[in-house]
């Protein structure tokens, strides 16, 4: 059974950091999928644009360790996820491989609902997964809630 969990990353935006990275453990790795994501802007209302990426990455890079939250009921209490905020030295983007990119006004936010098959997914390969990225944008602070699932 699939292992369901949530993880909250923040930070300043950035067009050369991610604001977070969902990478395979690399001790135990495995396979997991992004269902959900919403990405908005916690600053006071302006007119400002961002473009929210999320693209295939081979390591997290470094940032600051955030412990994703079990919310299923019959899984396991720890995630085998790495999940980063806030980083120093930006993901190893694999060229080339960018799974979503939307246009957001900072005024807004953008929700994304993966269907059934159509997940965002990562292999059970050490330190591979998903990293998300404001490329372009004020420095503003963002917020993005992700849902993931492991072990499918």
């Amino acid at each position: 059974m699939a292992d369901t969990f949530s993880v909250l990353l923040t930070r300043t935006a950035s067009t050369s950091l991610p604001v977070g990275s969902i990478t395979a453990d690399a001790s135990s790795p495995e396979v997991g999928k992004l269902r959900y994501l919403a990405f908005g802007c916690s600053a006071t209302p302006a007119d400002y644009m961002f473009v929210l990426r999320v693209q295939r990455c081979t390591t997290a890079g470094t940032g600051v360790d955030v412990t994703p939250t079990d919310i299923s009921t019959a899984g396991s209490a720890t995630a085998s996820t790495d999940c980063k905020q806030a980083h120093t030295v930006t993901a190893a983007l694999t060229s080339g491989k960018i799974l979503l990119e939307v246009p957001v006004h900072q005024r807004a936010t953008y929700q994304f609902y993966a269907s059934t098959n159509y997940e965002l997914a990562w292999p059970a390969t050490a330190s591979n997964g998903l990293a998300l990225l404001t490329p372009v944008g004020p420095a503003s602070v963002v917020l993005v809630t992700a849902l993931f699932v492991e072990g499918t």
